[in-house]
């Protein structure tokens, strides 16, 4: 095999790919709707410096009270910029560099997702297309949506387990692959992930019900398990979220100890008011403002007309070519697919289902399906592409489109303006614990008070008084260790907001607090104590560490010694 053969699309793609990323080369930062990556990056790295893993507990944000963002929030991005960020790169250009992953990293993983499907020429033009639309420039440079980003780079991987039976490769393979796509997803959007398990499990529900049908209900059991897709398909839904489980499990189960679930029903968050109108996905105006009720928005849902026209080409092609190759029309197939469905569930006219479909509403807003819209159309683009028989038209084809899609859709790949401020500022104390606190409370408890002003975010752990003395030897995300003197019985009040998993020791004694607008208040005998507090695991996060630390080991044993085929 000629390994430079297919390594060197994958050089193009990074070149051509430059111009997505440009931005991020400069010295200063941009603005975005969800303004808070740096803060997010740094947290995550001080926590991981101080070796909480998996990391659920911040300590700066939320005010400085503390609040579980990653018990909740997608985290895999925040892992790799936190890492960065531990080893001594600043929180921006950690930041920076875990962006550039998402953009350039979603072209590379679809080039390989298609390369054994359609070949190296149209995989590329698959990559360039999906690389340049128009959603990721929106994601990137509009709503700073670093979750749905990341998403991108593990979608080919879990379709290339799910279709990969038609290439006839190993079982093993896909379904390894498979699953490691989806646990990246859910990893990385929480609610995009929720999405693609669903819409799965519904299309296994319909493809069991044909099985049926074509056996007339005999052997029920058989027919379906025998099935080698459906196998598949069930070994990768299964065996990804077992390796996300230690996120999603407690993700589910806890959320009634944060505020989470109130932001649904907020007319900002509302999914009745965020339909998408059909001509807005042929055009609609680019801009850096939000969503809102009708088809004028402040940001633009565009599809890209260079995708749609490659689109409309390969269903022409599929209708007028009568000798089919398999593995292509497998490709068409998914990508059809995929395309209708998104479109649809984006569109005012699926909202009946919106309100059926349980947990639907947490997805907010229905343009979110962009994210399968642009996976989709950039899946039939190749496909129309690889139908072309003379290697040196489907070359000099791959050529115009690259250089016309780069040309008219790089333009988009640009923020609003570009700010000049010191690396150090977006690490500062009134930065994390007020700027970025305030965009995104939602992880505090339901009944917690949140400051109005600056002058209410948290600044000793514990307050001093004359009655008291304190001195705090050591105060992490995970363990606070306190010296304590109070001349009499005292009720003291934590400077940090309750959530499950909190364990308090006087003298190395438990009690146990009250807890009043979402944070915890000691009773504390007069005398001198030490007061120990600690964050461990509830039995919900302790069950799910335990289901993904198996899937571990068993995935590492299947791959390496397991056999070659479920068949």
């Amino acid at each position: 095999m000629n390994i430079r053969r297919y390594l060197i699309p994958l050089i193009l793609i990074i070149f051509v790919g430059f111009g997505s990323i440009r931005p991020l080369l400069n010295s200063g930062f941009f603005p975005m709707h969800d303004d808070t990556q740096v803060g997010r990056v740094v947290v995550m790295g001080k926590a991981l410096r101080n070796g909480q893993f998996p990391v659920r507990w911040v300590n700066d944000l939320g005010y400085g009270y503390g609040y579980p963002i990653f018990n909740f929030y997608g985290p895999l991005p925040y892992y790799a910029g936190g890492s960065l960020y531990a080893l001594g790169v600043s929180g921006l250009d950690s930041t920076k560099i875990m962006i550039a992953i998402g953009v350039i990293g979603s072209a590379m993983t679809f080039y390989v997702f298609l390369l054994p499907f359609l070949g190296i020429t149209a995989s590329f033009v698959g990559a360039i297309l999906y690389l340049y639309a128009p959603y990721h420039a929106v994601q990137t440079y509009v709503r700073g949506a670093v979750g749905e980003l990341w998403t991108s780079i593990f979608f080919p991987l879990f379709l290339f387990g799910l279709l990969s039976y038609q290439r006839k490769l190993s079982n093993r393979l896909a379904i390894l692959l498979g699953s490691v796509g989806l646990t990246g997803i859910i990893l990385s959007h929480t609610i995009i992930g929720f999405v693609t398990v669903f819409l799965v499990g519904i299309g296994l529900a319909i493809y069991s019900i044909i099985l049926l049908f074509q056996n007339r209900f005999s052997h029920i059991i058989f027919y379906i398990f025998q099935d080698k897709i459906f196998r598949i398909y069930i070994s990768i839904l299964f065996l990804g979220l077992a390796l996300s489980a230690f996120f999603w499990i407690p993700a589910i189960f806890e959320m009634s100890s944060t505020a989470v679930q109130a932001q649904i029903g907020l007319t900002t968050a509302n999914y009745k008011d965020h339909f998408v109108c059909l001509s807005q996905l042929w055009n609609s105006p680019w801009g850096f403002g939000g969503s809102i009720p009708g088809c004028i928005d402040g940001l633009s849902f565009k599809l890209g007309k260079i995708h749609i026209l490659l689109a409309i080409v390969s269903l022409i092609i599929w209708f007028w070519n009568k000798d089919r190759n398999k593995l292509s029309r497998g490709i068409f197939l998914y990508a059809s697919i995929i395309t209708i469905v998104s479109i649809f569930f984006m569109l005012r006219i699926s909202e009946p289902i919106w309100s059926i479909i349980p947990g639907f509403s947490y997805i907010q807003y229905p343009w979110r399906f962009l994210v399968f819209s642009m996976l989709g159309l950039s899946m039939l683009g190749a496909y129309s592409v690889s139908t072309v028989q003379h290697r040196f038209v489907r070359v000099i084809l791959c050529l115009v489109i690259t250089l016309v899609v780069f040309t008219i859709n790089s333009k988009v790949f640009s923020p609003q303006y570009i700010y000049n401020r010191a690396s150090q500022e977006f690490e500062n104390e009134k930065e994390l614990k007020w700027r970025v606190s305030k965009i995104s409370d939602e992880y505090l408890p339901p009944d917690f008070t949140r400051p109005t002003t600056i002058d209410g975010i948290a600044q000793n752990f514990i307050e001093q008084k004359e009655t008291r003395s304190i001195e705090t030897v050591i105060h992490t995300e995970t363990y606070t260790k306190v010296f304590i003197a109070l001349a009499l019985d005292e009720n003291v009040r934590l400077a940090q907001a309750y959530f499950p998993g909190w364990k308090y020791f006087i003298d190395g004694k438990q009690i146990f607090p009250s807890i009043a607008d979402g944070r915890p208040i000691l009773s504390i005998a007069r005398g001198e104590h030490v007061l120990e507090i600690q964050f461990i695991n509830t039995w919900v996060r302790s069950v799910a560490n335990i289901v993904s630390i198996v899937a571990i080991i068993g995935a590492l044993y299947f791959s390496s010694y397991g056999k070659k085929s479920i068949t």
